[in-house]
């Protein structure tokens, strides 16, 4: 099973659908479920900005 790690707040967005598009800088043909990976680390820029 394929594995997106992203950095919280984002993975939390993502699962309550708050968040729908992430970009990356390479391209993939991949479609279908996938794990989302909670990183260890928070993204900074974006802590207490974000209301979850």
């Amino acid at each position: 099973m394929k594995t997106l790690s992203l950095k919280q707040p984002y993975a939390e967005l993502i699962l309550q659908g708050k968040k729908k598009i992430e970009l990356r800088t390479w391209n993939t043909k991949f479609r279908g479920e996938f794990y989302i990976h909670a990183s260890l680390t928070a993204d900074k820029k974006s802590n207490g900005k974000i209301q979850l």
